[in-house]
């Protein structure tokens, strides 16, 4: 695992499709994430617009789960493929780190992001989500899978 860094990340457009994910049926979310990858990118596909980037899911946690959208950068001047929403990641300052290892292991990456901030004097933003930039796929052995994370700080 790569070091977190505290940056300053370029406002980013996403064409999404949203879902909301309870905590019990976590173990769900990996083909619940998968297809509406494959969802968005024939969205895209069928009103002539490509991805600019890798797939992204970003994640606001709420009581009983989370609120997920999933899809993919798009040129920010692309209109919205039938069914997608486009949203905005990014335009703030962010604690950022690279997490090589499966999926499983996120949490403890997540955790070592919740360190690095506390230390910096920093919090972490809990009413906005947080994204990851999935870099490879699922079907690489967990020492090969890189997923970039991005946590918004909190600025009053």
């Amino acid at each position: 695992m790569n070091a977190v860094e505290l940056i300053e990340v370029p406002r980013q457009v996403l064409a999404v499709e949203r879902f909301h994910i309870m905590l019990q049926d976590m173990d769900t979310m990996g083909d619940r994430i998968s297809s509406t990858f494959g969802s968005v990118a024939s969205r895209l596909a069928r009103a002539g617009a490509a991805p600019s980037g890798p797939p992204v899911g970003t994640y606001l946690p709420t009581i009983v789960g989370f609120d997920v959208a999933a899809g993919f950068p798009v040129d920010p001047t692309a209109f919205a493929a039938d069914g997608l929403e486009t949203i905005e990641v990014g335009g703030k300052e962010v604690a950022h780190l690279v997490h090589v290892g499966s999926y499983e292991s996120l949490p403890e990456a997540y955790a070592e992001m919740e360190s690095a901030a506390f230390e910096h004097g920093d919090e972490l933003e809990t009413n906005e989500p947080m994204w990851e930039y999935y870099l490879t796929g699922p079907d690489l052995p967990p020492e090969e899978t890189v997923t970039e994370i991005y946590w918004p700080l909190r600025r009053e």
